[in-house]
């Protein structure tokens, strides 16, 4: 999603205005507004009147936020009567109900939330701020996705692997480079050498286009990483300490409190995916939700894929004993082992027996 900003035209009164157009998955006009508190009501709300009109003109969601310096907590006011009617008469909402700034002699609501479109925005709120004497105002944007870039993969194909012509063409590889190698790098270059080439002609790579993740609705959903964050970190404090009760019992509710943030970010997801287009939402549950049917390896016997591999598995273990053999006759001879002693045993020799399902005991 890219921001273009907007040119609009103006009053010429001291109103500070921003206005961006942010173009994806869906277009929406957002704008930054700001009045000095010493200057004109009146000439003010003309030129906002003016802006406004302009861009609802284009017929997309519009939301403005910003300081006004108009108390809505005194809507008896002249300023605050007129800035009211205007939001009236143009079907715009303003959202923020508690006050934005405190002070130990006063509250005001000075900083407002405007929307044209009430259902695309959510949790309209008021966040305490440390750096400034005025609080923040915050609203959730519903928004189309944006369609994401298909990525590339290179992974392995199983789909046809052939097991029992993999293990027979391991069972005959030759793996005495391994074993002679004399350090560990070595041996692992060399078992390199006798795996790859096995590897890649039965599994091969193959470049794999990733449409979307598998989980769209636990993308780019910072408050849910959070809780996952947590989640991890009362894990590991409980695997110090194993004993600890208490640890454990906030690793538990850490971990439930993530699948109970994942199910409300998928239903979030899907609603919405409900309320921007209809037609794709069994789509995505399709997609996302359903498990969609696994194509099934072919099986195909190994005498049908390789004619000669019962003649080739015949000689391997033909020659296993004579090259045994060989290799034992050429393996340095040491001192001769000693005799096995007689074994010594007590005891008779006896047998079970059972009568009737009960056993019995007999020397």
């Amino acid at each position: 999603m890219r921001a273009e900003p907007l040119t609009v035209p103006s009053t010429g009164s001291q109103l500070e205005t921003l206005w961006l157009q942010f173009v994806g998955g869906t277009v929406f006009v957002v704008g930054v507004v700001y009045r000095p508190p010493k200057s004109p009501i009146a000439p003010a709300l003309d030129d906002l009147q003016l802006q406004v009109t302009s861009l609802l003109a284009r017929q997309h969601p519009l939301h403005v936020s910003g300081d006004l310096n108009i108390d809505l907590l005194q809507p008896s006011s002249a300023g605050a009567q007129r800035y009211l009617a205007m939001l009236e008469d143009l079907s715009l909402h303003q959202l923020i109900t508690a006050p934005t700034r405190t002070t130990s002699t006063s509250s005001t609501l000075i900083d407002h939330v405007i929307t044209s479109d009430t259902e695309l925005t959510t949790n309209a709120r008021v966040v305490d701020c440390s750096v400034s004497d005025h609080d923040m105002v915050v609203v959730n944007i519903l928004t189309k996705r944006t369609r994401r870039t298909a990525q590339t993969i290179t992974v392995r194909s199983t789909r046809n692997v052939d097991n029992d012509a993999l293990r027979l063409d391991f069972l005959l590889a030759d793996w005495s480079a391994v074993y002679a190698a004399g350090s560990a790098t070595e041996k692992w270059d060399a078992w390199l050498q006798v795996w790859q080439p096995i590897i890649d002609r039965h599994m091969p790579l193959r470049t794999v286009r990733l449409k979307h993740p598998s989980c769209p609705w636990l993308h780019d959903n910072t408050e849910l990483q959070e809780c996952m964050e947590r989640r991890d970190r009362a894990r590991e404090a409980w695997a110090q300490d194993r004993s600890s009760v208490q640890a454990q019992q906030i690793y538990r509710d850490t971990r439930n409190s993530v699948k109970k943030a994942q199910y409300r970010a998928c239903s979030e997801y899907f609603a919405l995916s409900y309320k921007n287009s209809r037609a794709t939402t069994w789509t995505d549950i399709r997609r996302h939700l359903l498990a969609s049917r696994k194509p099934e390896p072919k099986i195909t016997p190994l005498h049908h894929s390789d004619p000669t591999w019962a003649e080739r598995l015949n000689r391997h273990f033909v020659s296993a004993g004579a090259d045994v053999a060989t290799a034992l006759s050429a393996a340095p001879q040491g001192a001769p082992l000693p005799p096995r002693p007689t074994r010594v045993v007590s005891g008779a020799f006896k047998v079970h027996a059972r009568v009737r399902g009960v056993p019995v005991r007999t020397q």
